[in-house]
């Protein structure tokens, strides 16, 4: 055997142990890990919590639903998750908003309104927000 296959020997060695190696990480990039001080799964690539916020709107107090307050043909559903910097310790760090807004039509049961649809937050930057949820109805300008 000559120095040349031995040097392309060991090439074709470390091309594959270097093919090996970068799999083994793009499959840890997407693994998930627990964060002990905000108590949610994290990724590994992004620190993003893979947690969801689900709200659902299933009805109201004190709400007419034949006339006055919500008489109109569509409700206005907005919520906004303001997140909180979580475990960084950074104050000076801007705090994230993430904000959806959702259009839902409502449907009468027992005189009040109900939504059927969901609205789901993925990949918040921390566990710890405050959650605002502001329900409006169209205006009937006459």
């Amino acid at each position: 055997m000559s120095a040349v296959e031995d040097v392309a020997a060991r090439i074709q060695r470390l091309e594959e142990a270097r093919a090996s190696k970068h799999a083994q990480l793009r499959q840890l990039q997407h693994e998930l890990r627990y964060n002990p001080h905000t108590g949610v799964d994290e990724r590994l690539d992004s620190g993003h919590s893979v947690a969801r916020l689900e709200l659902k709107v299933e009805g109201g107090r004190n709400m007419l639903f034949k006339a006055g307050f919500l008489s109109g043909k569509m409700a206005y559903v907005r919520v906004t998750v303001e997140v909180a910097s979580g475990g960084t310790g950074d104050s000076e760090a801007p705090t994230p908003t993430v904000m959806e807004q959702k259009v839902t039509t409502k449907r009468p049961v027992q005189y009040a309104p109900i939504w059927q649809e969901a609205v789901v937050f993925e990949g918040l930057p921390a566990a710890v927000g405050t959650l605002r949820l502001d329900v409006m109805q169209e205006e009937r300008v006459r």
